[in-house]
């Protein structure tokens, strides 16, 4: 019995230790290449991993009846022993307060309709309905904020991480737009990874062009981007209606409220964050391709922040949560809203991705009303 346990807690733990390690790794501003290495590195390491799972277990069990210091020499020993504490104590630990920074749904109201686009062009078979790359759910949020004067309202549409090319499908984004241009926003925001290859830049007009915003449509870069010819990315983006901010402020007066927004591209296109608390704006928001500029938003007086990139997890399951989480923090923050003092977080699980398969994570386009709260 004690052996079995055991042999649970190290499997969970060394693929927990092998997820926090991608997870992290991942954020970092590597070039391309060695970012496919890493993540080459950790699958394998994982996937070999579950052979050493019965000796790591036996040569617990043996140290537990035989605690003889000799022992703590065996590498494989101290790894295990490793996994034993990650997976018995550090992840139960990190599970309880990985929701800790989460809005609570008392704080805003969601909505959310979902479309099934039925073209699919990868796995038709009978394992199909596990895909949900192709499942888009548009999400609908209303948020009070003293911010705004008595029986005013702001709508954003948020959007990110579309991988064109990556997701080779027109069709599919074709239908996604059709989605985003039945209505009129006061601000549209794309938070990053238009492209995973430049060819299909050509895609960036017709489908962007159309979305329709009272204050203008404002765009950061990703790290897909860094890797696909930034310069005319951005290009593109201008060219469909979007001005791009890459430590840039831009100021929109919308009913006599000051609003700054502020696009922040590291760690791919600057090398440290800047210290701009003291601009001074009625409503701040930023723009950013990761969630991990969290809690350094908090700091600066940020009251909206807005990132995509960790795409919901990519797979998500029971009770568990995301597992592909991008980020520095690990698996904190998969998507949704997320709250810091006074400044509320969105993380879009994005519009696709580099490979056209997600498991229990739809794409999702988010609409944003903020509301005074006396309406």
């Amino acid at each position: 019995m004690l052996f079995c346990i055991v042999v649970i807690f190290v499997t969970v733990g060394h693929f927990g230790f092998v997820l926090f390690t991608h997870n992290w790794f991942y954020s970092k501003p590597f070039p391309r290449l060695m970012g496919d290495l890493i993540q080459a590195t950790h699958f394998l390491f994982g996937l070999i991993g579950l052979f050493w799972v019965y000796t790591l277990a036996q040569k617990i069990e043996a140290f537990v009846s035989n605690p003889d210091p000799i022992f703590l020499y065996d590498i494989l020993l101290i790894y295990g022993l490793f996994c034993l504490f990650v997976g018995s104590i550090f992840l139960p630990i990190n599970e309880f307060f990985r929701n800790f920074w989460c809005l609570p749904l008392n704080l805003f109201k969601q909505q959310s309709r979902c479309f099934d686009y039925t073209n699919h062009f990868l796995l038709k078979n009978k394992i199909d309905f596990l895909n949900d790359s192709f499942k888009l759910e548009v999400v609908s949020a209303v948020i009070s904020t003293p911010l705004l004067p008595i029986n005013s309202k702001l709508k954003i549409l948020h959007l990110s991480d579309f991988h064109f090319g990556g997701n080779n499908n027109y069709a599919y984004f074709q239908f996604v737009f059709a989605e985003v241009e039945k209505e009129i926003y006061d601000f549209v925001f794309f938070t990053g990874d238009l492209v995973d290859n430049v060819s299909f830049l050509r895609w960036v007009v017709p489908l962007l062009k159309k979305i329709q915003a009272k204050h203008g449509k404002f765009a950061v870069l990703g790290n897909h981007d860094l890797w696909n010819s930034p310069d005319i990315v951005r290009k593109y983006l201008r060219k469909a209606g979007f001005t791009c901010l890459s430590d840039d402020w831009c100021s929109v007066n919308h009913e006599g409220v000051r609003v700054g927004i502020f696009g922040n591209e590291y760690p791919w296109f600057s090398a440290k964050l800047p210290n701009i608390a003291s601009e001074d704006y009625d409503f701040k928001i930023l723009l950013t391709h990761s969630p991990d500029e969290f809690f350094w938003a908090a700091k600066q007086g940020f009251n909206l922040m807005f990132c995509g990139h960790v795409h919901g997890g990519q797979i998500a399951l029971p009770f568990f949560g995301p597992l592909l989480i991008p980020s520095k923090f690990g698996r904190r923050f998969g998507s949704g809203f997320y709250v810091n003092d006074e400044m509320i977080m969105h993380v879009s699980r994005g519009i696709a991705g580099s490979f056209p398969l997600r498991i229990n994570c739809k794409p999702e386009v988010t609409i944003l009303s903020l509301v005074s709260k006396n309406m």
